[in-house]
């Protein structure tokens, strides 16, 4: 296969703690790397980023390219990187990341080959790793390997295992859809699996290690503290998501649209269980009070669907419905109390401990 096989984006800002390991983590045999177009895509960083990254790009000049452009968030560095690359195949790699280099190569000799051509997304395992290396968890599909597959082949819990790491599209089909995501702000991770899946027909799994991601450093911005620092930026992404999928959804094959449906509802889910759940003083319920309003008349079909949604754990009941009923901390405060209450038989249950009884470690589930 003549050209480049696949393109590589990397969004970097102020990264030269971790550039070089990431980088280095793309270091193939010669031939390959001939395959392998890499774009580092300097968001106005402050830090040696930008050296770095041109130390690369001078001994690999085929493979590596820098482009250094002023601080616009995420967002933009993918939507200048989606329109300089030259790839088939296009995946993003955050520059605190890294690929498990001996897979890597595999990889590229799969795409090398033919393998995928016919699909629209390749799916490959990876896995969260501490920053003294430590894996932490490994995030697998439950897709019939190595088999080109209808869309309709993705599992009905994919939503678990759907990670932005997961995933390799067809470069073609984001610019058919003249895709861009969301600049300014952080959390649009989650843009890269929502619109761009509209246009996955078929899907290919290759059953392997391909993405390392580092979680737990400082400053990362899915630390407890940063995301409630930062909820309006989640917010502002998901209306996102919900106009789009509005605007849309008439022209979405069934079987795109039930993913896509199903990915938005947890999605906006998140956004209330965090207010409801979290301990942050910073939160204020009259963000989510607007919020709500704005699903209400916005998407009457993702209204009404989180409100069917449930905690997990040893107690399971419909936390947003609950709390719309009444639309203040102290009634949903009180169903917690009285369902706890309830179940464990005591009159005066603190709710301090009814709450961490029922929603520690709780995830949303339909």
């Amino acid at each position: 296969m003549n050209g480049k096989i696949l393109t590589l984006l990397i969004p970097s800002y102020n990264m030269e703690k971790y550039l070089i390991n990431c980088l280095t983590s793309l270091i193939v045999h010669e031939k390959l790397m001939k395959k392998l177009e890499v774009l580092v895509v300097n968001d106005g960083s402050k830090d040696k980023t930008s050296e770095i990254a041109h130390r690369f790009e001078k001994q690999y000049p085929d493979t590596f390219r820098v482009i250094d452009k002023k601080n616009g968030n995420y967002g933009s560095c993918i939507n200048r990187g989606l329109k300089e690359a030259n790839g088939q195949f296009i995946k993003i790699l955050d520059a605190d990341d890294t690929f498990e280099t001996s897979n890597f190569s595999k990889y590229l000799d799969f795409l090398d080959v033919g393998g995928g051509t016919d699909c629209d997304c390749i799916f490959t395992d990876f896995v969260m790793v501490k920053p003294n290396g430590k894996i932490m968890n490994k995030i697998s599909q439950k897709i019939e390997p190595n088999k080109v597959l209808p869309v309709s082949a993705l599992p009905e819990d994919i939503n678990a295992s759907m990670w932005m790491h997961s995933v390799t599209y067809k470069t073609e089909n984001l610019r058919k859809i003249n895709y861009t995501q969301t600049e300014g702000i952080s959390y649009t991770d989650q843009e890269w699996i929502f619109l761009p899946m509209s246009t996955v027909k078929k899907i290919y799994y290759w059953p392997n290690i391909l993405y390392k991601y580092l979680v737990g450093r400082d400053g990362q911005t899915i630390s407890a503290e940063s995301y409630a620092k930062n909820i309006w930026m989640e917010i502002r992404g998901v209306k996102v998501m919900i106009e789009e999928y509005e605007k849309y959804k008439l022209s979405f094959l069934p079987e795109n649209q039930k993913y896509l449906s199903s990915q938005l509802i947890k999605r906006t889910g998140n956004i209330y269980q965090f207010f409801l759940f979290s301990f942050k003083k910073v939160l204020k319920q009259n963000e989510l009070v607007d919020f709500d309003n704005y699903l209400k008349n916005t998407s009457s079909f993702v209204y009404e669907k989180t409100g069917d949604l449930l905690t997990y754990g040893r107690i399971r009941f419909k936390f947003i419905q609950e709390w719309r009923n009444g639309q203040t901390d102290k009634t949903f405060k009180f169903c917690v109390y009285r369902l706890a209450s309830g179940i464990f038989k005591i009159s005066l249950f603190p709710f301090r401990f009814a709450k961490r009884i029922l929603i520690n470690k709780s995830r949303i589930t339909k």
